[in-house]
C-alpha cells in the first residue's frame, strides 16, 4: 500500500509520517494521528501530555514541530473539525483565513480541548477545500446528474474529510514492532516523465499553484452544470469532468510527496476552549474572583471562566497536573499546587494570569492542600510524601518562613484561623496548629465533651471556622463543632459524607455526597437544606452581593452549577419552583477519556468515555449540547458519513478486569431538527458482539454501508 493516495490520514505508523517518532519510541509513544483536510499540516498526541504539528507529508527523520502543553497526562486522541462552507467563506472574507477546530482529549485527566486552527489565505489546501464544498453547497444533486467519476478520483468531496482507521492509544498497542522494514518510500515519486523535466520541476515545487489552477477548472464546470449553462447528461462534460477530478486526484497524491520539513507557525493554533472540571479527587477547588468570573483547574490549567460572553482565560505555568487550589482573601490571586516529582506551587492573578510567585523544592510528589491566612500575606501547603511535610510561606517574597513534619496519616482538609493558627483534619485525625517561629507545633482535638457530647473516630474530611470556632466536616454526614480544642455540638443536617464546607464571616455552608446543601449561622443546627439531586458536593462558593442568592457549585459528576435561590425555606428541592440551575460546565468525570469522532458536516463532535456516557458537543455554542447513558465503558465511537447515526465500542481497561460488555457494539440514532442537533435516541438501532475484547477502533467507510470495528 506505499504508493496508495488516501483521502485521510490517521495511522500512527507509514510512511508519510515516520518523522514524527522521536529516536527512542517503541511504537507507542503517539497514540492518535490526524490530517488536516485543507491543509498541509498533520496533528498528533503522545503519551508526553503533548499536541503537536508537523508538515505533511513527514517522512524525514526528526523533523520539526510545534508542540502545545495543557494536558496533565497521555493524549488519547486528535481530531480535526472542520468549519462548514459557509461560515469559512464568511471568514475568508473578513480576512481571517479558514478556520477550523482541533479537538483532543486527555485520557487522565479526562479534559477536552477545543485548539482554534486559522488557515492562512494562500494555504497549500485552499484548492482541496473547493472540492470539499462542492458537495455540500454547489453539487447537492450530484448523484442525480449521473456523473460518475474515475475510480481513483474522489467521489465525493467529503472524502477529504471522512475519517479511515484511526487506532486508540498508547496502552492499547504492543511494544513489539513488527512493522519495522515494513515502511518504505514510494517506489516511483514520480509517476510519469523524468523528475528533472520541466513539468515535474514544477509540479514538484509549485504544484498547490497547479492544483488551484485545475480545481479552479473543475469548479467552473459544476457551476455551469448548476446554473444550467451546461448539460449534464452530455458526454463530453461527464468525460471532461472526471478527467479533471482524476488529474486533481492524483497531482494531490504528487503534491503530498513534497519534502517541506519546516515547522507550522506555533500562532497557527490557539487553546480556545476546556471541556471539564477536576472533582474526582479534589475539593474546595471553585470560587468567583473579584470580577465575577468562575475561577477553577483542569488537566495543568488554571481557568478562569466568563460564563456571560463564553469565555476561557487560562494560566499555563504548570507542567502537570493541578492537584489544589486556594483563593487568596482579596478574590484576584489564586494558589495552585501540582502533582510531580518536585511540585510547584505558583500564585497568579485570575485576572491577567500572571504569575506572580512560583514556590518549589521543599514538596515531593504533589501538594495536596493550600489555604491563605485572612489576610493573605502567608500561604500554608502540605506536601504528599509519606510525612506529608508542611510549609508555611511569605509567597510575597517567595520565602519559607516555616515548616514541619506533618501526620502520616492522610490529610484531607486544611483551615485557617489567622496568621499563626491554622487546622488540618484527615483520616482519624484533627490537629490544631500553631506557628512558632520556624517550627510548626500541633495538639490534637478531644471528642469526648464535657456535656456528654461524643464524637467518633473517622475520616475527617474537611474542616473550616466559624465566628472563631472550628468545624469540622465527617465521614458519617456530622459537622462537629468545637469550643476552642473540645468538641461541643453535633450538627445533623446530613446523611452522607461531608465533602464540601465554605466559611464566610457569619455563617457557613456545607454540601455532601448525596447531593445536599446547608446553611449553618450557629452551632448545631442548620438554617436551611436544598437537596441539589446532581451528584456529590465537591465545591461550593456564594456570589457576592447577588440577590436573591446566588451559589457557585462543584459536582463529582464534572459540572459547574450556578444555583439561584429565590426564595429560602427550611428545606428546599432542585425541581421546585424556589430554585434555578444553570450549567456552566460538563465534562467526563471518571477514569480516563478515549473516544471522539467529530461531525462529518457540522462544527460537532461525539465523545465517550470510562464513565459510561456519551456525549455531543458544540464547538461554536461552547456546550454540551446532550448526553446518554450508555451502561457501561467506551473508548471508540463514529459517526456515519451523513451524520445521522452514532457507532460505539464498548469495554476498557483500567486494572479491574474485563467489563460485562467488552466487545459489544451499538449503533445509536442522532435525531436533528432544522439542521441542528435535537437528542439522541436511548434505544441502539443496532445491537452486535462479535468480540470478546473490547472495542479499540470502530469506523464507517466513507460510502456509510460498512462499518470497520478493532479490539
Amino acid at each position: 500500500m506505499r504508493d496508495a493516495a488516501w483521502s485521510t490520514w490517521t495511522c500512527t505508523l507509514g510512511w508519510p509520517v515516520q518523522g514524527i517518532w522521536p529516536p527512542e519510541a517503541d511504537g507507542t509513544d503517539v497514540n492518535s494521528v490526524d490530517r488536516h483536510p485543507r491543509s498541509r499540516v498533520l496533528a498528533t498526541g503522545d503519551d508526553e501530555s503533548k499536541v503537536k504539528l508537523f508538515r505533511y507529508p513527514c517522512s524525514a527523520k526528526d523533523a520539526s514541530f510545534v508542540e502545545f502543553c495543557g494536558h496533565s497526562s497521555h493524549v488519547t486522541n486528535v481530531r480535526w473539525c472542520l468549519a462548514r462552507p459557509a461560515e469559512a467563506d464568511a471568514a475568508a472574507e473578513d480576512g481571517e483565513g479558514l478556520k477550523s477546530y482541533l479537538i483532543s482529549t486527555g485520557g487522565g485527566d479526562r479534559c477536552v480541548f477545543q485548539w482554534s486552527f486559522v488557515e492562512d489565505d494562500d494555504a497549500d489546501g485552499d484548492a482541496a477545500a473547493a472540492v470539499e464544498e462542492l458537495p455540500t453547497d454547489n453539487l447537492e444533486d450530484l448523484e442525480e446528474t449521473k456523473i460518475e467519476l474515475d475510480d481513483d478520483a474522489p467521489d465525493d468531496g467529503d472524502t477529504f474529510a471522512d475519517g479511515m482507521g484511526m487506532r486508540g492509544g498508547g496502552d492499547e498497542f504492543m511494544a513489539v514492532k513488527p512493522w519495522l522494514g515494513a515502511i518504505k518510500e514510494p517506489s516511483d515519486p514520480f509517476p510519469s516523465g523524468d523528475e528533472n523535466s520541466g513539468e515535474q520541476l514544477l509540479a514538484r515545487k509549485t504544484w498547490r499553484h497547479c492544483l488551484d489552477d485545475k480545481f479552479k477548472h473543475l469548479v467552473d464546470k459544476q457551476n455551469g452544470v448548476m446554473s444550467g449553462s451546461l448539460d449534464p447528461w452530455s458526454p463530453a462534460v461527464q468525460r471532461e469532468y472526471a478527467a479533471l477530478a482524476k488529474e486533481t486526484s492524483e497531482l494531490v497524491t504528487f503534491g503530498e510527496r513534497g519534502q517541506d520539513t519546516t515547522a507550522p507557525e506555533y500562532s497557527d493554533l490557539d487553546l480556545e476552549w476546556v471541556y471539564g472540571y477536576r472533582a474526582q479527587d479534589c475539593r474546595d477547588n471553585l470560587r468567583y474572583n473579584s470580577a465575577g468570573a468562575v475561577v477553577y483547574h483542569a488537566a495543568a490549567l488554571g481557568l478562569a471562566l466568563d460564563a456571560a460572553n463564553k469565555k476561557q482565560r487560562f494560566f499555563k505555568n504548570h507542567d502537570a497536573a493541578v492537584l489544589s487550589m486556594a483563593m487568596h482573601p482579596r478574590n484576584t490571586l489564586v494558589a495552585t499546587g501540582d502533582e510531580r516529582k518536585v511540585p510547584h506551587i505558583c500564585v497568579w492573578d485570575s485576572e491577567d494570569m500572571t504569575c506572580k510567585a512560583d514556590l518549589s523544592g521543599f514538596h515531593q510528589r504533589g501538594v495536596s492542600l493550600l489555604a491563605f491566612d485572612p489576610e493573605g500575606g502567608s500561604l500554608v501547603s502540605v506536601g504528599n510524601d509519606d510525612e506529608h511535610s508542611i510549609a508555611v510561606y511569605d509567597w510575597s517574597s517567595r520565602t519559607m518562613h516555616a515548616s514541619g513534619k506533618g501526620d502520616r496519616a492522610k490529610p484531607l482538609g486544611i483551615a485557617t484561623k489567622n496568621a499563626q493558627e491554622f487546622l488540618l483534619v484527615g483520616v482519624k485525625s484533627i490537629k490544631f496548629w500553631t506557628i512558632q517561629g520556624r517550627n510548626l507545633s500541633a495538639k490534637r482535638g478531644v471528642l469526648r465533651g464535657k456535656k456528654s457530647v461524643e464524637g467518633k473516630m473517622q475520616a475527617f474530611i474537611n474542616c473550616a471556622w466559624l465566628n472563631g470556632e472550628a468545624v469540622v466536616g465527617c465521614h458519617n454526614g456530622h459537622l462537629y463543632f468545637f469550643e476552642g480544642k473540645t468538641l461541643k455540638a453535633i450538627g445533623k443536617a446530613h446523611d452522607a459524607s461531608v465533602f464540601a464546607l465554605r466559611q464566610m464571616p457569619d455563617y457557613l455552608l456545607s454540601g455532601d455526597k448525596s447531593g445536599k446543601i446547608a446553611k449553618w449561622s450557629a452551632m448545631g443546627r442548620a438554617d436551611w437544606v436544598l437537596d441539589l439531586n446532581r451528584g456529590p458536593i465537591r465545591a461550593i462558593d456564594p456570589k457576592p452581593d447577588a440577590e436573591p442568592p446566588v451559589l457557585l457549585v462543584g459536582t463529582q459528576t464534572s459540572q459547574i452549577l450556578e444555583v439561584t435561590i429565590e426564595n429560602q425555606q427550611e428545606r428546599m428541592a432542585a425541581e421546585g419552583g424556589d430554585v434555578s440551575v444553570e450549567t456552566l460546565m460538563t465534562g467526563h468525570c471518571k477514569d480516563e477519556l478515549w473516544g471522539i469522532s467529530t461531525h462529518p458536516r457540522r462544527l460537532e463532535f461525539a465523545t465517550v468515555g470510562d464513565d459510561k456516557t456519551l456525549r455531543i458537543w458544540s464547538t461554536t455554542e461552547k456546550r454540551e449540547l446532550g448526553c446518554l447513558d450508555t451502561g457501561n465503558m467506551c473508548r471508540a465511537v463514529a459517526y456515519n458519513p451523513a451524520g445521522t447515526l452514532l457507532a460505539v465500542g464498548f469495554g476498557g481497561s483500567v486494572g479491574r478486569g474485563r467489563q460485562k460488555k467488552d466487545g459489544m457494539i451499538r449503533v445509536y440514532q442522532v435525531i436533528d431538527e432544522a439542521g441542528r442537533f435535537k437528542r439522541l435516541v436511548q434505544d441502539p438501532k443496532v445491537e452486535l458482539r462479535d468480540a470478546r475484547e473490547w472495542i479499540s477502533d470502530i469506523k464507517f467507510s466513507p460510502d456509510g454501508t460498512t462499518l470497520a470495528v478493532g479490539s
